[in-house]
């Protein structure tokens, strides 16, 4: 008979919920200092606890060895390297347009442009789309994480939040 885990998801309002973060870089660190100690950091060599909710931080290689695990235990972990669900030959820099491709047309209809520009101080995402429904264009600036000046404050930002709408008692 198969052994199954227990959901590593926490009730709503939770407030003693331990959070485990694959990765103790610039974004998990960030991460870790705003969740007031409720962190399990997980490293590379470091086995996954069963803690609720789990959230990847740490590269394409971390998704691999460690998202596995965490979704057998029952977790639905945010991640920051979404271009590891995509092809294995997207540089780890291309994870917004591993997004964008993933949730649009897919990998083979989705056009993606790299420009290098070494005077610009942001991280610069432009997406263009056109269709049926007619065009929309948007761009986002990110600053740059202080530690890590090729990991984005937002991406940090937003599994911030993801970790908090799974805990929180209220969602906005």
């Amino acid at each position: 008979m198969a052994e199954t885990a227990a959901p590593m998801t926490p009730s709503r309002g939770d407030s003693a919920a331990v959070v485990a973060i694959i990765g103790r870089g610039a974004i998990g660190r960030w991460i870790a200092a705003r969740l007031e100690g409720a962190v399990t950091p997980v490293g590379r060599d470091d086995p996954l606890p069963q803690a609720a909710p789990v959230v990847e931080a740490a590269g394409h290689e971390a998704l691999a060895a460690h998202g596995p695990q965490a979704l057998a235990h029952g977790a639905d972990p945010p991640i920051a390297s979404v271009g590891a669900l995509a092809d294995p030959a997207l540089e780890e820099e291309l994870s917004v347009a591993a997004t964008v491709a993933l949730s649009g047309p897919g990998l083979e209809r989705t056009r993606v442009q790299v420009v290098a520009d070494p005077d610009i101080t942001t991280n610069r995402h432009v997406v263009a789309a056109r269709g049926a429904f007619g065009s929309f264009e948007a761009m986002a600036d990110g600053v740059p994480m202080p530690d890590n000046p090729c990991s984005s404050s937002l991406t940090a930002m937003r599994l911030l939040r993801a970790i908090r709408n799974r805990t929180a008692a209220v969602v906005l």
